[in-house]
């Protein structure tokens, strides 16, 4: 009999997408005023597309073991991922727990991203490289974390 590690597949996945350079969540082409553009800046503002992303691929795993799906689209956005995310049964806790999601304060933009623990978290680096990243946290107290998301899924394995 073969049993999936569902949250361990999921944390590997976003412990390697933040391994090397990962070049799948730089760019999303849109036409905004008859002129084409991409809208993440290649790779400037992929946070919710990174995340959402990654939610999105666990649902194949969660729809065939019969239960519900994490999330219905990737996003482009960090309120439309957060939206959904409630809607598809995630809630906000208290406490950093690994492989919960992330909204950190509005700076210049809006910002998500994975804890992976021992004050640990992974994002897409807008303010650098344009490619997900490991990081502190809290950037190293310059960027407070507003909201932390769990998934009861999360509770098993």
């Amino acid at each position: 009999m073969i049993r999936h590690r569902f949250k361990k597949n999921y944390l590997s996945m976003i412990e390697n997408a933040a391994k090397d350079k990962n070049w799948m969540f730089r760019n999303f082409y849109i036409i905004q005023d008859g002129i084409e553009k991409d809208a993440l800046e290649d790779g400037g503002l992929s946070c919710a597309v990174f995340a959402s992303s990654i939610l999105y691929l666990h649902n194949s795993l969660l729809e065939f073991l019969k239960k519900a799906h994490w999330i219905a689209f990737t996003h482009a956005n960090v309120t439309s991922t957060e939206k959904d995310m409630l809607s598809s049964g995630w809630f906000q806790i208290n406490e950093l727990r690994p492989g919960a999601v992330l909204i950190w304060e509005k700076q210049e933009h809006e910002h998500m991203g994975f804890f992976v623990g021992a004050d640990q978290a992974i994002s897409n680096d807008s303010q650098g490289t344009g490619f997900p990243w490991k990081h502190h946290v809290t950037y190293n107290n310059t960027r407070k974390v507003e909201k932390i998301l769990w998934h009861p899924e999360l509770d098993n394995d």
